[in-house]
């Protein structure tokens, strides 16, 4: 009811889009008047929320409330705000799909109600449909950090699309929380990694904040994290290796790798376990440098740039060769293994008797192996050793020793040689009174040596056996060091003399026997000489086994004078025996040598043996002549 000064009157609470029918009454008093009826339809409402329940890159599913009244269809336009291209849809329901619509783009939905010629007002929605997913994916990792990179199909210009990097690291436990970075390019980088972990990593492509449907997923594991101080102490054939760990990160075994540094192709490698902090390299070259290098390990993946160390193994000795030597000087020589490149010295090291400090000399192995040493005295002894050295390792020493050589004395010369005695004399070759000589003498057939030293370059050797042969050696001595050059010579002493010569009875009227004591040592033959005193001597040569001879063809009545000597090596009793024999007669022939001086006569006196008292004298004249015999 309504006051009758009003000309207006609002109706609440009708329903839109709904045809309702008028009639306006008015009353006075008890009377009223009816004007209509009017029909009156309300008007159209949208629906009050649109939204988009699921996009995809190539369609959309829009779905709204339930619009309020009642209305005969609800019309839907989707508008590509790129190319303002339309589509228009109508439906009764509350939700409608669109497909075929463009990845990455924006499009508008309006939606209104429709009843008979009447419209609603426009409902708007906007959305974007999702991006296409990154169609590849490629990771290289470090230690903290790691590069991703992907590919995409569309294109990049108007830095609508961008992209959602997710990334956890994968334990034991699980995955832990994920982290998300978001890049405009094709690539990032992940930081703040843990070395030596597993990661997951996703990728999305996210335009106006819609993600991909898809995504493309790569596992990795960051380089595990690097040791460091690694030392290295090398020996012949092995070495060992001990390094710092890493503070942080994960390390599941250490590996040791190794090479000649010539030949960077005959890499080896040897692995020891996590938590180990050292380890051993075997079956090693001698005399050779090597890089090593200890890298961390997990899963066969290893720490990049790990820390590198040169070492040097020691060489092999070197073999010594033949010493030439000189009485001034000694050349050393020595060899070494070929196949030992980096040994690069040879450092010799040797003494000089008298001298208390060492010498050493250092050589390059690419010249001569062989050292000169001079100015040394003859027949001097000097030791010293040889070693390699590769970097800072020496190989083992190998001793050698060797002597100059003496100055060897002249020629023996062996004069007055007696049954006992013999002179030695030789030539000093100008170093008499700087050294002592040795003489070494010994019997040719006999063991015992006997032993003389002299300051002078002669000797006389005495207490000799007689008819014996010797040796000796001279030799020179300096310093007490007896010299391997000797010269050396033979001689033998003159055999003994023949005892107890002697007639053996009466000699008879043309021969005398005689017999004779053999003397001491070995006697060759016997040489026996017999003559008168003008006549010419005989000579006969006895063997040394007889002891006695007869002579024969003698002149009877005729006086022989006999001599015996013995031989040994051609050498001659010196003072031979003498005896005088006359066959079958009493005269007694005597001679003398010439008379030096004046004088007119001589006087022979002749005293038997038996008897003092008789005695014969007789005056011979210088002219009467030289013999004279008692019948006279």
């Amino acid at each position: 009811m309504t006051d009758v000064s009003a000309t207006t009157a609002s109706i609440h609470n009708l329903r839109p889009g709904t045809t309702y029918i008028l009639e306006v009454t008015f009353h006075c008093g008890d009377k009223s008047s009816t004007s209509g009826p009017i029909d009156i339809m309300t008007e159209l409402v949208p629906p009050a929320t649109v939204y988009h329940t699921l996009v995809s890159a190539v369609s959309a599913n829009i779905e709204w409330e339930k619009p309020r009244g009642q209305y005969d269809n609800i019309v839907v336009t989707l508008t590509d705000l790129a190319t303002k291209k339309t589509t228009e849809k109508k439906t009764k329901e509350l939700s409608i799909k669109f497909p075929g619509l463009r990845p990455a783009t924006s499009y508008r939905v309006d939606v209104l109600t429709v009843k008979g010629p009447n419209e609603s007002d426009v409902r708007s929605h906007n959305f974007h449909t999702a991006p296409l997913p990154p169609t590849g994916i490629s990771v290289n990792p470090g230690a903290n950090t790691a590069n991703i990179s992907w590919t995409y199909s569309d294109k990049l210009e108007d830095g609508s699309i961008t992209f959602e990097i997710r990334y956890w690291e994968v334990t034991s436990r699980g995955s832990e929380d994920c982290l998300t970075v978001s890049s405009k390019t094709l690539e990032t980088t992940l930081k703040s990694l843990t070395p030596g972990s597993q990661y997951m990593v996703q990728v999305k492509t996210v335009f106006q904040g819609t993600r991909s449907d898809g995504f493309k997923e790569a596992s990795f594991s960051t380089e595990p994290p690097a040791v460091s101080n690694v030392q290295v102490q090398g020996f012949s054939t092995y070495a060992d290796v001990s390094w710092r760990p890493p503070s942080h990160g994960k390390v599941k075994s250490y590996d040791i790798l190794f090479w000649p540094a010539h030949n960077p192709s005959a890499k080896r490698k040897t692995t020891v376990q996590y938590p180990a902090v050292k380890g051993s390299i075997i079956d090693l070259k001698q005399g050779t440098k090597y890089i090593v290098e200890v890298k961390s390990s997990v899963e066969g993946r290893e720490s990049q740039g790990g820390d590198r160390k040169t070492f040097y193994t020691v060489p092999s000795p070197p073999w010594i060769g033949n010493i030439d030597a000189a009485p001034d000087s000694i050349k050393l020589k020595w060899s070494r293994k070929e196949d030992e490149p980096d040994v690069t010295d040879a450092v010799v090291t040797y003494r000089i008797p008298g001298f208390t400090q060492k010498i050493t000399e250092r050589l390059s192995t690419r010249q001569p192996q062989q050292l000169l040493i001079y100015s040394l005295m003859p027949n001097t002894r000097i030791e010293g050793y040889v070693e390699l050295v590769c970097g800072d390792k020496t190989s083992d020493k190998t001793n050698w020793s060797a002597a100059t050589d003496p100055i060897k004395p002249g020629s023996i010369h062996v004069g007055c040689i007696s049954e006992t005695t013999a002179n030695l004399s030789w030539a000093d070759n100008g170093i008499a009174g700087t050294v002592e000589y040795r003489v070494d003498y010994k019997e040719k057939s006999g063991a015992k040596r006997f032993t003389k030293g002299t300051y002078v370059p002669n000797l006389k050797l005495t207490d000799l056996e007689p008819g014996t042969e010797y040796m000796v050696a001279v030799s020179t001595v300096i310093d007490g060091a007896d010299s391997e050059a000797r010269t050396t010579t033979e001689f033998t002493t003159r055999p003994g003399q023949p005892d107890a010569v002697k007639l053996v009875g009466s000699p008879a009227a043309e021969s005398a026997p005689i017999s004779w004591k053999p003397p001491a040592g070995v006697v060759d033959h016997y040489r026996l000489e017999y003559k008168t005193d003008k006549g010419e001597p005989v000579t006969k040569m006895i063997r040394g086994t007889e002891s006695s001879y007869e002579l024969a063809n003698l002149i009877p009545g005729t006086n022989y004078t006999i001599a015996l000597c013995c031989v040994r090596h051609k050498k001659e009793t010196l003072d031979v025996p003498i005896i005088t024999a006359q066959p079958d007669s009493t005269a007694i022939l005597l001679s003398w040598s010439q008379y030096k001086g004046n004088a007119e006569s001589f006087e022979i006196t002749c005293q038997s043996q038996h008897d003092e008292d008789e005695r014969l004298s007789v005056v011979f004249w210088e002219n009467m002549g030289k013999s004279w015999t008692p019948e006279e």
